[in-house]
């Protein structure tokens, strides 16, 4: 019995976290043009080479 609730308990964190970076990932895309990040997006690669 132990072990059943064990495993419910992996399932439920797992499954949090993914609602948790679900929802991180679609913040991050509405709120991009407040942060700024546009402007190093175009000019990365030729700054990283």
């Amino acid at each position: 019995m132990m072990a059943v609730l064990i495993i419910l308990l992996i399932i439920l964190f797992a499954a949090g976290g993914q609602l948790y970076l679900n929802n991180l990932a679609a913040f991050r895309k509405k709120s991009k043009h407040l942060a700024g990040h546009d402007r190093f997006s175009d000019n990365s690669k030729q700054r990283l080479s």
